[in-house]
């Protein structure tokens, strides 16, 4: 955990040199520009942030900062990522000893049906932000499992910047783009079905905190046809799917 100086000046100088120490959250998130919009409300929010993009390194970064003394307040964790999933990984945290009262351990996912929600508890996580994440939830999730003497300073912004809002932008144009070599190219692989698949499930992650909700519907409603598509129906699955998203915006 970091420590802030929460002095603050008067006339005759600095009163009350308590130092503060905020608490540190880990976002582990696999999609580079999800990643960067949870970094920007836990940072808002007042917390300190470590980051990674897969679970084996976040179960990595739990034991390093347990082992120096300066454990994590609080996961947040993607549920599908490369390498090691983040049920996979919060099961190797709680394994290795480190239990929900030290450490609590949040799913972040948009898949959240009961069934779901059941097997991110049974691998020890304490509860599940939906996506696309807001910042009110967020913070309720923080006020919840983090105690409140942490001393962050919540921050009253809720929008994400114009550099990360660019990035989104850019990020859906190369989606779009995507798609349409794919159907112009005819080739409808089973891996390439797979490619695009999952950059509708990091689409569908992220548009609604961009306010882009329409496009988030389309690509989340996109990745069940191609997830739910037989090899020989992935030509009119990924054609749904592009003529979804485009529609959408």
């Amino acid at each position: 955990m970091a420590v802030r100086n929460s002095c603050e000046p008067n006339e005759s100088g600095c009163l009350g040199g308590a130092a503060q120490v905020v608490p540190r959250i880990l976002v582990a998130e696999d999609d580079a520009v999800a990643g960067d919009l949870v970094t920007l409300m836990v940072r808002r929010l007042g917390y300190d942030v470590d980051r990674v993009a897969n679970g084996s390194d976040a179960f990595g970064a739990v034991l390093r900062a347990r082992a120096g003394g300066a454990s994590h307040a609080m996961v947040l964790m993607d549920a599908m990522m490369p390498a090691m999933t983040g049920s996979e990984a919060a099961r190797r945290i709680r394994n290795a000893g480190v239990g929900p009262a030290e450490l609590p351990i949040i799913a972040m996912t948009g898949a959240t049906d009961e069934r779901d929600v059941r097997g991110y508890l049974d691998a020890g996580m304490q509860g599940v932000l939906a996506k696309p994440l807001s910042l009110a939830d967020l913070a309720t999730c923080c006020e919840r499992w983090i105690p409140a003497s942490g001393g962050a300073v919540p921050v009253r912004r809720d929008e994400p910047d114009a550099a990360l809002r660019r990035r989104y932008h850019l990020r859906k144009a190369e989606v779009l783009g995507r798609f349409e070599h794919v159907c112009q190219s005819q080739d409808f692989a089973p891996p390439l079905a797979a490619e695009l698949r999952d950059h509708l499930h990091k689409l569908a992650g992220t548009a609604g905190s961009f306010g882009d909700c329409a496009v988030g519907r389309a690509a989340a409603e996109g990745e069940a046809l191609l997830l739910a598509a037989r090899a020989a129906d992935l030509r009119t699955a990924v054609r749904r799917s592009y003529a979804l998203l485009k529609a959408a915006g």
